[in-house]
């Protein structure tokens, strides 16, 4: 008798160790471990080199902007012709320097035509007005203006929040993902916004900034939220998601370019889709044709941009109040108005 009972203790004890083992390693406790494991920095894949070297570049070439109005206009800063609020250089110098311009990008046919203020003006109150081919250069179809804007800034306030939002944002993405995802996102974001922005933005308004690139940064840390979703992502997902909608009404201000937000942020979407791992709940042949298809569309989105850009065959009424909000004539702002005396304004 007195064997039986320690063999029956023995079994109870073991069924006990089993049964809190495996409520240990259940399904609750295995997303905490998977949790703390993503949010770890020491498990992250490797240093954020990618995101401090473009940093850097954004700041050294905001350094130049200012030497460069400095020598055109004898001033760091534009206060000759207005005061700029962000604390930086005019935006005939950013046109200058490779500024979104649409005039600039669309080919300059007749000299004649338009004309805006000079980036050398040194007199507030006499604005000599120059011609696209002195401002934006003798080359026609400037298509690198799509791609130097993400470099360029308008002022202090505007690439301190920029780089910082990058550094706080961008680091901890590029180490979940790698540099290469990081910087093909980046990129490929960062152009499809501002081509986006010259679709539908007047003609007269001028794009700097890397807002598109890091709302591509921000659309592959949501989908990353969802691909590895756990009972710790919720609150995770909320936040992107109220930082986005927050964004996105900010946009509706004037001066600020919400078609590069949207642009960003929807190309940021489709990239990550593309350079991301399979997640665990797809099939691998699904996951696949979802890449192809999700690649078709990229290709078809970059291919009806561009020639849209140029041809100008797709029009939207409607449109421009996704970058602004009807009142006291905010949607008209950079609207470029041709006159027969003076051929072109910037209002």
């Amino acid at each position: 008798m007195l064997l039986i009972r320690k063999a029956n203790r023995q079994v109870m004890e073991t069924l006990i160790t089993l049964e809190i083992c495996s409520t240990e390693n259940g399904p609750l406790n295995e997303s905490k471990k998977n949790y703390k494991i993503e949010n770890d920095p020491t498990k992250l894949r490797q240093k954020p080199i990618f995101i401090w070297v473009i940093s850097i570049v954004q700041i050294l070439v905001f350094m130049f902007e200012l030497a460069r109005n400095w020598v055109l206009t004898g001033n760091p800063v534009e206060i000759t012709s207005s005061f700029n609020p962000n604390i930086g250089p005019s935006l005939p110098v950013l046109i200058y320097m490779g500024a979104r311009f649409s005039p600039c990008i669309h080919g300059i046919t007749d000299q004649k035509f338009y004309a805006v203020l000079c980036s050398n003006y040194t007199n507030s109150m006499e604005h000599i007005l120059c011609n696209l081919n002195e401002l934006c250069g003798l080359t026609a179809h400037q298509w690198f203006r799509f791609i130097i804007p993400i470099f360029l800034h308008t002022g202090l306030v505007h690439v301190s929040l920029n780089v910082l939002t990058q550094l706080i944002i961008g680091t901890r993405i590029e180490m979940k993902n790698g540099t290469c995802r990081a910087v093909v996102v980046y990129f490929i974001s960062g152009i499809f916004g501002l081509i986006l922005d010259t679709n539908f933005v007047h003609n007269g308004f001028v794009t700097v900034g890397c807002s598109g690139s890091l709302f591509g940064l921000v659309a592959l840390h949501l989908l990353n939220i969802l691909y590895d979703w756990h009972h710790g992502s919720c609150p995770a997902l909320l936040t992107v998601m109220l930082d986005v909608i927050v964004t996105f009404a900010i946009g509706l201000l004037p001066s600020i370019s919400n078609f590069n937000h949207i642009g960003g942020f929807v190309m940021g979407l489709c990239t990550s889709m593309m350079v991301l791992a399979q997640p665990k709940r797809f099939r691998s042949n699904n996951w696949w044709i979802l890449r192809y298809v999700v690649s078709l569309i990229v290709i078809g989105m970059f291919i009806f941009s561009v020639e849209n850009v140029y041809s100008r065959k797709f029009r939207c009424s409607w449109c421009k109040y996704l970058d602004c909000l009807p009142i006291q004539n905010w949607c008209e702002i950079g609207y470029l108005i041709i006159n027969e005396t003076v051929d072109a304004t910037l209002v």
